[in-house]
């Protein structure tokens, strides 16, 4: 009896130093696996406090600063974190697009690399007083403000002042130090 009792109690002590070992593993996984959609959230908010906007994109003093992301549910989960924090002053409000969806009341769009086509399919009309961000290769150069990038395994974006001076948004200087300044080919 004492054997089999030995055996029982060693399978229960094998299971849990598995468990042990690989739970804090998966969870350092899920946590890289956000990380990314989290790091572009914050760098979205940040941008946004370091964008001035023409007062004409507001219809009044206590209009919401409306965030807008035609991206994967991820990404948009994480910006829904930031709602109700402020910009400038103003309520952030963020807003999943659908690909009928009209931007217009966006003062920022994000546009992830999965949905760019279909953006620029869609939406051919650059809107006054909207940052357009995206994180695809040639985003600049069809309109966006910033596009990230990916430099030796870290995130880094570039900015085209060209392409906020036709949205009409200016880039504070802070910003511009950190960014790669690009323009349209």
């Amino acid at each position: 009896m004492l054997p089999i009792r030995l055996l029982v109690n060693s399978k229960v002590l094998l299971l849990g130093l598995l468990v042990c070992l690989l739970v804090p593993g998966y969870i350092s996984h899920a946590r890289a696996a956000n990380a990314p959609d989290q790091l572009k959230a914050a760098y979205l908010y940040n941008f946004a406090k370091l964008i001035y906007w023409p007062d004409t994109a507001f219809s009044n003093k206590s209009s919401p600063f409306v965030m807008c992301a035609f991206a994967r549910d991820q990404l948009t989960e994480q910006l829904i974190k930031i709602r109700n924090k402020s910009v400038g002053g103003r309520t952030v409000q963020i807003v999943a697009l659908g690909i009928n969806s009209s931007p217009e009341f966006c003062h920022m769009v994000f546009v992830d690399k999965s949905h760019s086509e279909a953006w620029f399919k869609y939406n051919l009309k650059q809107y006054q007083g909207q940052l357009l961000v995206g994180e695809t290769d040639g985003f600049i150069n069809r309109g966006g403000v910033i596009s990230f990038y990916l430099e030796n395994d870290k995130l880094r974006f570039r900015v085209s002042t060209h392409n906020a001076k036709i949205s009409g948004v200016k880039i504070s200087s802070r910003l511009l130090r950190l960014a790669k300044i690009v323009e349209a080919d």
